[in-house]
């Protein structure tokens, strides 16, 4: 009876368990008990549920928690959000696009799931879709099964796929690189339409999920081994030119094109709200861009081989010291040089940019196109974990299926087990105590699969090892975040009061301790109680509200040292504190702050010149500000001043009755039509204005005003918003720097305001008909591809049919043969 063997275990063709031993049923099912392990163990069942560490999670709990929350929301009650009127007195918010990923495939969860359980249940498939797609990729590649299971192990626990749980986009992002490069091999060596266009979708489902730094490192990454395929085979002349040119191109499309056009409806608000933000498109200076400083080469390695050196896992790189003994083993070999030129050298280049001013390549990294658009050069950590680990992928194959599996003669094993215990020795000799023991137990595996020539105990083996020791030794607090809002104590009167009273107005929070993580209220508290808040927190805020942030503060312009988020100071050390009025901070919450960290600098007082009024005391205190605007004013006076310094100049001039006048930036336009001497009123009467929101981004208003004026709505003005006055279209002014003046007439009148941006909707349409398109194609690809492999030759008009590819062996036997031609047995 014929034996057939894998890398894990010897089994008979044609036995009840062949699915159960089966290799690929094995390395699937290893691979996804080892995600579920660490999600149990590192996620649902974290230390880190306690105050102290959870302040260095802002970012989950002040950022993607209540974002995700909001959105999702909106989109169960049938409404698309594009407007967040809760954060920075209102932004757009679908183009925002890192916080939200409402159109990211795989984040179903959200929409049934109350936002917590949605992002543990996202994270756990995430986990398994890393290390599925990084074990296809070596499959891709030619490795065993086993030899991919341990890459797509080594990739999915690696310290930069999942362990930065406080930044879930990241996560989402990595997890879509190997699955990437696994699209480009098909697509470039096959020339097929079906594996180009999933390629644009693995693209496109990467750059939804959020991430638009691990999205331009991983096209970078992807363009380069593209250049490094077409150059091989010119060099090599393996491929004709015009097969060259066809697969070439094949992958530039699925890598730009498709994409693009696929994912429309997120790219093209977001490149627009870009344009106005305070990170524009030509990107950060330098020091804005290494403000959250550079990686030093001698953390880099010593994290590199002992976890415990260093604790903030977004800083360092720790792949699994299995991982990187078989990665080095890897270059034993010279059959696969091809992949370890390229791998090698892309981890070598992605870890130099990674240490910033460190190296003298930065500055040409920062010179070249989207170079100055991120911070934090270290992330591009990702390409050199993914590296290492189809590196390691490479050297267990060369391990098991050339060394163990197949006897060699005595000279060349020598050798290769030689090398593999000088690696293992060096390892031994720098690594610390606790993980000597992993390669201390790869040694004695391997001595018992050499004697015993057996491949199956050190796969396995080597499997084990790394989810083991990534599992265990890498404890970081900081990275397990307890995923949940009420981290900070509980403020239930608070809430309560802030619910009932605040209505249309808006709150200021002030904070008097500098430490944000010693504050009980946080950023985007607004946004979690479904309350207008002054400030924020939000990665693309709008330019024009940084610079009136800044000339609130310090009469001067924004720093360009660091990007604005959306921070607001206002403090007795602020140059125009009254500037605070003019955004409708009708109330204002003192925050105390908690005592978590020390801070050595004195507290922040409130500036003096306010008539507050205290209205609430408890863990908070709730002044009421009477000065401030509220929601919509009539005004009849205004001042046109051409340029925004000119313009935020006067706003803060101590003379100017913001009650009264407005400040517009271009001359109002003449009304189209004079009202009669009638329609104006004998006696003018107070003016009246009420206000009825009907959804976050549409909001109308009933005024009845005794003279020709203008409507000021202390909502940001940003292109896409339309105002309708009694159903005609009105135009809307910048008043005021930052909010919208609509002009009425005297008389009564019905003003509808409605959020529509024009990149929405032409994004919208583009990514629909695309989707039709593509799929259609696709099907038609498969369909013509799957009817040709069941007919066993084609015929075609004045041609003899003659048989293709497999179909030629199997109809072999029943083709005319030549006179006197032997048959092959």
């Amino acid at each position: 009876m014929k034996i057939t063997r894998d890398a894990f275990t010897h089994r008979k063709k044609g036995e009840w368990s062949a699915l159960v031993f089966n290799a690929r049923f094995l390395s699937i099912a290893i691979i996804i008990a080892f995600a579920f392990i660490f999600w149990w163990a590192r996620v649902e069942h974290t230390d880190a549920k306690q105050q102290l560490p959870a302040g260095s999670n802002m970012d989950m709990y002040a950022y993607h928690l209540p974002a995700h929350e909001y959105g999702f929301t909106q989109l169960k009650a049938g409404r698309m959000p594009l407007w967040n009127p809760y954060t920075n007195c209102g932004m757009p918010f679908l183009a925002t696009y890192q916080p939200t990923a409402l159109f990211y495939p795989l984040g179903f969860f959200h929409w049934f799931l109350r936002v917590e359980l949605a992002f543990s249940l996202t994270y756990l498939l995430h986990f398994v879709v890393a290390g599925l797609f990084m074990y296809l990729w070596m499959r891709e590649l030619g490795c065993a099964h086993a030899a991919a299971a341990l890459a797509g192990t080594a990739y999915m626990l690696c310290s930069f796929v999942c362990y930065p749980l406080t930044w879930p986009q990241n996560v989402l992002s990595h997890a879509w690189i190997p699955i990437i490069f696994y699209f480009i091999h098909r697509t470039f060596f096959h020339s097929r339409w079906t594996d180009s266009v999933l390629l644009g979708a693995s693209v496109a489902c990467q750059f939804l999920a959020g991430y638009a730094d691990g999205f331009v490192y991983t096209v970078r990454g992807a363009i380069a081994y593209l250049i490094f395929l077409s150059l091989v085979r010119v060099l090599a002349h393996e491929r004709e030119p015009r097969l060259l040119g066809r697969s070439f191109a094949l992958v530039a499309v699925g890598l730009i094109a498709i994409p693009a056009m696929l994912a429309a409806i997120q790219w093209i608000p977001t490149f627009q709200l870009s344009r106005l933000s305070a990170r524009p498109p030509g990107g950060l200076t330098l020091e804005a861009v290494l403000s959250g400083g550079s990686l030093y080469p001698s953390t880099f390695f010593a994290a590199l081989i002992n976890p415990g050196s260093f604790k903030w896992s977004q800083y360092a790189l720790y792949p699994g010291l299995v991982t990187l003994i078989m990665a080095a083993f890897a270059f034993v070999q010279r059959k696969r040089w091809r992949d370890l030129v390229f791998f090698s050298a892309l981890a070598v280049i992605s870890t130099l940019i990674a240490f910033g001013a460190h190296t003298p390549l930065f500055n040409l990294y920062f010179s070249l196109p989207m170079g100055a658009w991120f911070r934090l050069p270290n992330r591009q950590l990702i390409l050199t974990a993914f590296s290492i680990a189809t590196l390691a992928g490479i050297g267990c194959n060369h391990l098991v299926e050339d060394v163990l599996a197949k006897p060699k003669p005595f000279k060349n094993a020598a050798a290769r087990y030689g090398i593999l215990l000088a690696i293992c020795v060096a390892f031994l000799l720098l690594i610390p105590k606790a993980g000597a023991v992993f390669v201390a137990i790869l040694l004695v595996g391997c001595l018992l699969g050499a004697s015993g020539r057996s491949a199956n105990i050190v796969g396995f083996l080597a499997i084990l090892l790394v989810a083991l020791d990534l599992i265990l030794y890498i404890s970081d607090p900081v990275t397990y975040p307890w995923i949940t809002r009420n981290v900070f104590p509980d403020l239930k009167e608070e809430r309560e009061f802030l619910q009932k009273n605040v209505g249309l107005d808006r709150v200021h929070v002030f904070h008097r301790k500098r430490d944000w993580k010693n504050y009980l209220v946080n950023a985007n508290f607004g946004l979690v109680e479904r309350i207008r808040e002054t400030s924020g927190y939000e990665t693309l805020s709008l330019q024009r509200f940084a610079e009136f942030c800044a000339y609130l503060d310090t009469g001067g312009e924004p720093s360009r040292e660091l990007p604005f988020t959306g921070a607001l100071h206002w403090t007795s050390e602020s140059v125009n504190p009254r500037m605070l009025n003019v955004l409708g901070a009708r109330y204002i919450i003192d925050d105390p702050g908690r005592d978590l960290y020390p801070e050595k600098v004195p507290l922040q007082r409130i500036p003096k010149g306010f008539n507050l009024r205290r209205v609430f005391s408890g863990k908070l205190t709730i002044y009421e500000n009477p000065d401030a605007l509220p929601r919509a004013l009539y005004v009849k006076n205004v001042e046109v001043i051409q340029g925004k310094h000119a313009a935020i100049k006067r706003l803060a001039d101590p003379s100017f009755n913001y009650r009264k006048t407005a400040i517009l930036e271009e001359e109002p336009e003449p009304p189209a039509t004079a009202p009669e001497p009638s329609a104006v009123p004998d006696k003018l009467s107070s003016p009246e204005l009420i206000v009825k929101p009907r959804t976050e981004g549409e909001t109308d208003i009933i005024v009845d005003v005794p003279e020709p004026g203008f409507v000021l709505v202390n909502d940001t003005y940003v292109p896409g918003w339309h105002a309708k006055v009694d159903g005609n279209r009105s135009k809307i002014y910048r008043a005021d720097y930052l909010f919208m003046a609509i002009p009425v007439g005297a008389g009564k009148h019905a003003i509808e305001l409605e959020y529509r941006p024009l990149g929405f909707r032409m994004g919208r349409w583009i990514s629909i008909l695309s989707v039709v398109a593509f799929s259609l194609s696709l099907a038609f690809d498969v369909a013509r591809r799957r009817a040709r492999e069941m007919s066993p030759w084609e015929t075609e008009p004045g041609k003899t049919a003659q048989p293709r590819g497999k179909e030629r062996r199997k109809y072999a036997r029943l083709l005319p043969r030549a006179p006197g031609a032997r048959q092959k047995p």
